[in-house]
């Protein structure tokens, strides 16, 4: 649920209007014509209402001119702008005696003036209509449609932008950002999109994706007048990440280990010995060193399955950034977790699926215990500065 900024009651249209201008919308025009006479007014609220038959649904105001010739010529165009097409936008939207002027039209055969360069076109013929408030419903069955290529415009918080398919790039950003934020590396504050664009490289609408995607995860939260900033280290996102890798494993695990050749454990073992050697009566010798082993240990459990899909899935995780944020300075561990690694090691040379199976379940609950404890006792105060308790005693000590 995100944070409000913007609340109202029924009877609060000015507010319920900005509100409203959160959906995001497609801009037409709609036309008609009426005695030798065009008429046209651009909407937003347009949509398709079914496909047996195909009808469609538009929503007017009741005041203009042409609702009230759509009502009498029981005909209407949806001109789908594009890209591009904001000045037609605003031209049909302000009251004109010519609104049409510099627009080039194609004839239809029901007579209905459509925008030559409209991004799609259907023409409908009236079937209903329901006046409600303010505003007229009018049902139209298609009667033809057709549509070119490019991109539609949009129009979004009171203003006109562009759709934006979710590319390479964006996926790229989203992932750079993340491990980004999870590896300490935003310091105190709040970014607006472009400074995060800027310090990134990236572009500002793959930012504005990744930020956007991160305030759904909790990671960032939007505030006003301040900009994007990150979210104390947050349980959930340890306990969602640590789950996702259990989830992972045990499909590894239950799938895989009759078809795996023996090299392949010999593999696990020997990161397992790696990341073992840096973990000494219960503390880390080198914790960076450590949280990169056993980033790798577990990368090669999930290396077992040799499905590529599933591995950009694991990393995906960024377990190493986020076991680095929630570690902070503290060296402190327990040799419980590599005692409990070690069985998991041994009951996958054995292809002990049930063996395996208990150790994953077991080494989870013990991370998210640790975890829990980390995030009550070490989680910065502000991301990317002092941890909570020291922080309160350099306070105490002023």
């Amino acid at each position: 649920m995100p944070r409000a900024t913007l609340d109202c009651d029924g009877a609060d249209s000015q507010t319920f209007r900005r509100i409203a201008g959160h959906l995001a919308s497609g801009v037409t025009v709609i036309t008609t014509s009426l005695d030798d006479r065009t008429y046209g007014m651009t909407a937003s609220s347009v949509t398709s209402l079914s496909l047996e038959p195909p009808t469609m649904l538009a929503c007017l105001n009741r005041q203009s001119p042409t609702a009230e010739a759509i009502l009498t010529a029981a005909k209407f165009g949806i001109n789908v702008l594009g890209a591009g097409q904001e000045w037609m936008a605003r031209q049909f939207a302000a009251p004109s005696d010519d609104k049409f002027r510099s627009v080039a039209l194609n004839g239809a055969a029901e007579g209905i003036p459509l925008l030559r360069d409209s991004h799609a076109q259907i023409e409908c013929r009236v079937t209903n209509t329901f006046d409600v408030a303010t505003h007229r419903i009018v049902i139209g069955r298609v009667i033809r449609a057709r549509a070119g290529v490019g991109q539609p415009l949009t129009y979004y918080r009171g203003g006109f932008g562009r759709f934006r398919h979710v590319d390479d790039e964006d996926e790229r950003a989203y992932d750079a950002l993340r491990a980004h934020i999870l590896s300490g590396g935003w310091a105190l504050g709040c970014r607006t999109g472009d400074a995060i664009a800027d310090e990134l490289g990236i572009d500002e609408p793959a930012a504005f994706y990744a930020l956007t995607r991160l305030c759904g995860e909790g990671i960032i939260e939007w505030r006003p007048d301040e900009g994007y900033c990150v979210v104390e280290c947050d349980f959930r996102v340890v306990e969602e990440a640590f789950d996702a890798r259990s989830i992972i494993e045990l499909g590894v695990i239950q799938t895989c280990l009759d078809g795996v050749e023996d090299a392949k454990f010999a593999k696990v073992a020997d990161a397992f010995d790696t990341m073992a050697a840096l973990l000494v009566d219960d503390e880390f010798t080198n914790t960076q060193a450590f949280m990169e082993s056993n980033f790798r240990f577990h990368r090669s459990v999930v290396a077992l399955a040799r499905n590529a899909p599933l591995m950009f899935a694991f990393e995906r995780l960024h377990l190493m950034e986020i076991m680095s944020r929630l570690q902070g300075t503290t060296t402190q561990s327990s040799n419980k977790f590599i005692d409990i690694q070690q069985r998991l090691v041994q009951a996958l040379r054995r292809r002990d699926e049930m063996s395996a199976t208990a150790a994953v379940r077991e080494f989870t609950a013990l991370a998210k215990a640790r975890a829990r404890e980390l995030v009550a006792d070490y989680a910065p105060a502000h991301p990317g500065g002092l941890p909570a308790r020291h922080e309160r005693r350099v306070e105490a000590e002023r």
